[in-house]
């Protein structure tokens, strides 16, 4: 006999099994599977709503987990790349107007410059520029500025004189 021809002496999976099993397999499988398809249509449903407040890439990598475990596609689920992509911009770019929202109605130097941080993260993040959210580094640095300490606040308040002496 050619070794092309000789029967492997453990068979493939199918054949150590009886058909009940294989059955039961096969069911369970296509359970996961529409398991993994309604988490993933649950996330999908999460992107298009929360993108419209704040940024959605925790969504958006939730759903390629489920999307990559049950082995389905974007259009499996009724989307595409480019709406994805579109959602998670939208979400930085929202969530950016929202910190500069912050940063412009804040009086606290710490809070303003949170803000600017996570504004410049969130565009960062996107590919997006300043003119993108309405506002302009000029305007950052003027918010910084107006909101940062007067030289000597700390030795006035913990100096020789100060509060804590």
């Amino acid at each position: 006999m050619k070794d092309s021809m000789k029967i492997p002496a453990d068979p493939p999976f199918p054949c150590r099994m009886s058909f009940k099993e294989v059955v039961k397999t096969m069911t369970t499988q296509t359970a996961e599977q529409v398991n993994y398809k309604e988490k993933a249509l649950s996330e999908l449903k999460k992107i298009r709503e929360y993108c419209h407040r704040w940024p959605v890439a925790d969504e958006i990598r939730t759903m390629r987990e489920y999307l990559k475990a049950g082995g389905l596609s974007l259009a499996d689920i009724g989307t595409s790349e480019e709406e994805i992509q579109s959602c998670f911009r939208e979400g930085h770019r929202n969530s950016a107007r929202n910190w500069l929202k912050v940063a412009r109605e804040n009086d606290s130097y710490q809070n303003v410059l949170t803000a600017v941080h996570h504004i410049r993260n969130r565009i960062a993040e996107a590919g997006l520029t300043l003119d993108d959210i309405g506002t302009s580094e000029a305007e950052l640095e003027f918010l910084l500025a107006s909101r940062r300490p007067k030289k000597g606040l700390w030795q006035r308040l913990f100096g020789k004189r100060g509060l804590h002496n």
